[in-house]
Formats: structure tokens, C-alpha cells, sequence
């Protein structure tokens, strides 16, 4: 016999083929076939140089050799179960508790960090979708995307979203969308959410931006961006909004933005913590994966020119 240790795959076969005394239930415990474990059992009688067992016609029983090895076998199995289960009581489970807008959770913070495990392995995440404002502490969130104004000085801030609004139509539409005069021809939806604490949304500057005159009358109200979108999914109207909720519309070719100019309100989405905590591995790795996603948001938007309110230029997008 070979001073070499055979494989632990065919050891742990023979163990329950021992224990069971079936090929058939050590099969179901391992979660293979019969035939796999009678396979990893002859190897270990190659190996041996003899029988492990004797095949009877429904049964099978341990030969002399067979029932040192697994009497010897059992008590160091019971050692590795025993020391992967210490193991496994001492690493704690580290779940990240994140708290964000509903539309931010579903269509950018968990596409974004799904698809950043792929290249770089991050903390467990629990997530909070919702629009009111969690505080930190033992029973609350760890992190907060909050779209806000100006930062909160009690906690950690950090910019990491400015988001913007341009208009978006069916590819049908957008083919006889010109200029800008020609989206008036469609019907314009209103989302009815202020910017910047203002009663105004992003219509009446983008309008004036393109050189348009105010409108009275929509074709259609929503109560927010997402709602908006859908519509114009659906319909032949022009809605207004960008950053992650288009995204998947414009990825998936529903809707197109063809004026290429947008504006920016200066509210943005701060990830927002307890001051000390931002260095932590584990937020460290999400405002990593939430600034490299915000890049490619821009990326996406292609030559869009971005303007404030204002009508002026945007000198940072963050």
C-alpha cells in the first residue's frame, strides 16, 4: 500500500458506507449516486490491496480490515466536524444595514453592488428601502443614502450621486424629435416633486434651457420619476427624468433621450454614517462600488451637456 493518503472524498464515502451500512444511504447523505460511492470504494480497495466490504445480495457488511478503518475513521471525522463548527461560531456574520429611497435600491444600489462582488468580494448587505429618515444607533441602519441639500455635521457625509433630468420618450417618438420645440407635439408628463425645497420641478428650467415657452396644461401627472418613466414607456408622451431610474429603460431600448442637455438640481445622494465608521472595511467597500456606479451613470449619459437650474453650466457633478 501506497504511503500516500488516499482522497478524502473517497475516505468520506467509505465512513458513511460504514455507518449506513448501505451504499445507497451513505449516496443520499452525500448527495451523490450509489455508483459514485461504490466507485470511491474500490479505489480505496486498490488501495488497500483488499476488500472493504463484503457484497451480499441487499446488504452489504464490513470485513475484518474494513471495520479497523472505520473505527479508526470516525473519531477523526468527528474532529474536522468538530473544528469547522468552532470555526463557524467564531466568525461573526457581518451584515451591513442599509437604508435608502425604494427607487435607489432597486434600480442602482442593488444592480451596483451584485455586479461588484464579481471582481471584488464585499460585506453581506440587509437593505431598507424607504423614504423616511432611520437613525443610526444599536436597533438601526449602519449607512443611509439620503438625498439631501447640504450635509448633516453630525455624521459623516459623503457626495455621491448628483442626479439630473432630461427628456425621455419611446424610440418611436424620439425618431420625429428634431429639436427641442418638437417633444411640445407629444404631450409633456409633470412629476409632481419640487427640487431643492422649491415649489418647481425639472420642466420649467429644462423649457427655458431649450428655449421653450412655459406649459400650461400636461398631458399627465405622476407622483414621482419612476411613475413618469413608466408612462412614457407605455405612451407616446415625454417625461423627464435620468440617472438610475432610466437606466434600465434606456439599456433596454424603451426609451431614448435625444436632447442631449439636462439639469441638475444641487441636491444630491450623500452616503451618510456615523462619523468614525467610513474607514470600516465594510462601508469603505460600498462607497467604493457606489462611486465607481456613479461613473458609469455619467458615462452613459454620453455628450449630455449638464446645467444647473440656472440655467448655468455644471462645474461638478458631484
Amino acid at each position: 500500500m501506497s504511503d500516500r493518503l488516499p482522497s478524502l472524498t473517497a475516505l468520506r464515502a467509505f465512513d458513511a458506507a460504514a455507518r449506513h451500512k448501505s451504499f445507497s444511504r451513505a449516496a443520499e447523505e452525500l448527495s451523490v449516486t450509489p455508483a459514485a460511492v461504490g466507485f470511491q470504494i474500490k479505489q480505496l480497495e486498490e488501495e488497500v490491496g483488499g476488500p472493504l466490504f463484503v457484497r451480499r445480495h441487499r446488504a452489504i457488511e464490513l470485513t475484518l480490515t474494513g471495520e479497523a478503518l472505520a473505527r479508526d475513521l470516525a473519531p477523526a471525522f468527528d474532529a474536522i466536524a468538530g473544528a469547522w463548527a468552532a470555526v463557524d461560531r467564531k466568525t461573526p456574520a457581518h451584515v451591513l444595514r442599509v437604508t435608502a429611497p425604494e427607487n435607489a435600491v432597486l434600480n442602482w444600489l442593488i444592480p451596483a453592488t451584485t455586479a461588484a462582488r464579481a471582481a471584488r468580494p464585499g460585506p453581506k448587505l440587509a437593505w431598507d428601502a424607504t423614504r423616511q429618515v432611520r437613525d443610526f444607533g444599536k436597533n438601526g441602519p449602519d449607512v443611509a443614502l439620503r438625498h439631501m441639500l447640504e450635509p448633516d455635521d453630525r455624521f459623516f457625509c459623503e457626495p455621491v450621486l448628483r442626479t439630473w433630468f432630461t427628456p425621455l420618450m419611446r424610440p418611436e417618438v424620439g425618431r420625429l424629435v428634431h429639436r427641442g420645440k418638437d417633444i411640445l407635439r407629444h404631450g409633456l408628463i409633470d412629476v409632481a416633486v419640487g427640487l431643492d425645497g422649491l415649489e418647481t420641478n425639472a420642466w420649467p428650467p429644462l423649457l427655458k434651457l431649450l428655449n421653450l415657452p412655459p406649459v400650461d396644461a400636461f398631458a399627465a401627472t405622476c407622483p414621482e420619476t419612476a411613475t413618469a418613466l413608466e408612462l412614457a414607456s407605455q405612451t407616446n408622451h415625454v417625461a423627464i427624468g435620468g440617472y438610475f431610474v432610466a437606466a434600465k429603460y434606456l439599456q433596454a431600448g424603451s426609451l431614448v433621450s435625444p436632447i442631449p442637455k439636462a439639469v441638475m438640481p444641487k441636491s444630491r445622494f450623500w452616503l451618510v454614517c456615523a462619523k468614525g465608521r467610513e474607514c470600516s472595511d465594510e462601508i469603505r467597500w460600498l462607497r467604493d462600488v457606489l462611486h465607481a456606479s456613479a461613473e458609469r451613470l455619467f458615462e452613459s449619459a454620453g455628450g449630455t451637456e449638464f446645467f444647473e437650474l440656472d440655467g448655468s453650466s455644471v462645474e461638478s457633478r458631484i
